[in-house]
Formats: C-alpha cells, structure tokens, sequence
C-alpha cells in the first residue's frame, strides 16, 4: 500500500501554517485549508474561504504522476466593507455564502496543463456562512459579524470550471531561469458564469518542475536551495455573480441586486523561496471593482509555509 503525507494547511489571522499529516488511505492525502482576510486588518468583500479535500492521483507505468484528483466541501463567505452594521447596506456588496462539495482534476494535455472541476452545494443561510464566520471571528480575537440578516436567500449552486495553462515561453541559464504561461478558462453554473484569460510569470533561481507548471507531482526533484519571483495577472469578464444578487431562480429586482461592472481585473504578486519539499511564499493580492458603487477595490496578503512529499 502507498505512503502519502499531504500538506494541511491552516490560516489563522490571514498566515496560512501548513504541516505534514502522513495519510494511508489507499494512496489519499488530506488537506484543510483556512484563509481569512485579518491578515491585511481587512474584512471585506471576499473574507474568508474554508476547505477540506482528500487528494489522489494516478501514476503511469514508469511511476511518473499523471494526474491528480481532489474530492472535497469548500465554502467561500462574502461580506460589504463594515461587517458592525446590522441594517442591509444597499450600496456595498451584499452578505453571501456559497457550501458545496467538489471534484477537482489536474491533468497534461499535450503541451498544456489542465484544470478542471466541479461543484454542488448551496447559496444563502443553508450555506452556514454566519456560523462560520462569527465562531472563526471569535476564536482570533476579530470583530464578530453583525449583518447576516441581509444575506442574499438560498438557492441551488451549481458550477463548472476549467483553466488551462499555455506555456509562452522559458529562459534557462544554469541554475536560473523564467518562464512565462497564460492561464484561460471560466465558469458555467448556477452562481458563477465568467471568462478569463491571463500571464503568470516565474523568474528566479533552481525553481521547482511543479511550479513552472512542468509536472503535476507535489514532490520537489531538487535537493537544493530555490527562490523566485513570481507575478500574476488575470483579466475576466463576468457575465453573472449570484453572490451580488443576479440569481437565476428570482426576480432581479430585489434588495441584494447590484449592478455588475462587466470587466475586473486580479493582480497578484510575491516571492517564494525554499529548499527540498519546504517553501515559503509571501503574497500581495488585489483586485478591482466587481460592482458599480463598490466602495473599495479587493487588497489582501498571504503568508504560506508548505512542505510537500510523495512516496
């Protein structure tokens, strides 16, 4: 029987910790992930996300990881900027919680490496946004949410989602390089329904396969020291955002309607560094409005601590 260790990580007052948890489940990994904006002294717009996935994969005849699958429940939790005022505040975004259980597939087709997936679960109260939050809120010491009376009501959520990267282009110099990719794909379903298209780039020193989008395996090959660079842009066009009011199951006319700004922008930026399965990675997000009135543009941070290993 196959040995995994996945990483599980944990982000508490916006600094993700992850440790190694060994897993003998017929070859299957474990992962909790939570991620809270406290870290930027933010709770705004998109706030908080919680996940826990099983993770497998499948090996080709020589041994080399061909492809990776996750089975899981996520739930992402939406708020306006003051989350103190109780009353429905009609010029921010509206309070929203999306619960659904996933299935996530990584795979290489051709020279391109693909994303794709799943998910079905539930918008509105059911999606048990208010009890996460505020008992979150609760164990970090952050302000305890007062305005979940307003969130946008339930309904089915449904939804299909694919990227895929292209590699543009790499640089090699001895242990240097820098490659270039651009990630495309969307979302079709019930809550989401988007475009996009980007770049990311990487430019630094030994940096791991996985990371230049080489390979799919979570294990690093190199037993030496890496760092690098690495920068993301990703330009969508959304279409339909049930979490701001445009549902497919009610009139549009209602209190958590907002009128959508068609085209945003994501920008996000750091540095990595590491040696073997051990990598560090500090991370600057932003992104702009999603909505006409929205009082601020998205601005959040991420420190995360990973080690990955494959046996």
């Amino acid at each position: 029987m196959d040995w995994k260790y996945k990483m599980s990580k944990i982000k508490n007052a916006g600094m993700v910790v992850t440790f190694l948890i060994p897993i003998n489940l017929f070859a299957l990994g474990f992962s909790l992930t939570e991620e809270n904006d406290f870290f930027v002294s933010k709770d705004n717009n998109y706030t908080q996300g919680l996940e826990l996935s099983l993770d497998d994969y499948k090996r080709d005849t020589n041994g080399v990881i061909i492809s990776r699958y996750f089975y899981g429940i996520r739930s992402r939790i939406y708020t306006p900027k003051n989350i103190e005022i109780a009353e429905n505040q009609p010029k921010d975004r509206p309070w929203a919680c999306t619960t659904a259980i996933f299935y996530d597939t990584i795979a290489r087709e051709g020279i391109e490496l693909v994303k794709y997936g799943i998910e079905l679960g539930v918008l509105g109260p059911a999606a048990g946004g208010k009890i996460e939050q505020t008992e979150i809120h609760r164990l970090i010491g952050a302000t305890i949410p007062q305005g979940w009376s307003n969130q946008v009501p339930n309904e089915l959520s449904l939804d299909l989602y694919m990227t895929r990267y292209l590699p543009f282009g790499k640089i090699n110099h001895d242990l240097w390089s820098a490659q270039l990719d651009m990630p495309y794909g969307g979302t079709i379903g019930t809550t989401y329904d988007n475009l996009q298209m980007g770049l990311s780039t990487k430019i630094g020193y030994n940096i791991p396969p996985n990371c230049l989008n080489e390979c799919i395996s979570p294990k690093v090959a190199k037993a030496v020291p890496f760092i690098y660079l690495l920068a993301d842009s990703n330009g969508k066009y959304v279409f339909n955002n049930a979490t701001l009011g445009h549902s497919f199951f009610r009139n549009r006319n209602n209190k958590w309607n907002r009128t959508l700004i068609h085209g945003v922008t994501e920008w996000d930026y750091g540095v990595c560094a590491g040696w073997k399965n051990f990598a560090i990675t500090y991370l600057l997000c932003q992104r702009s409005e999603e909505f006409v009135g929205q009082p601020e543009e998205m601005k959040w941070g991420m420190i995360k601590l990973e080690f990955m290993q494959v046996f």
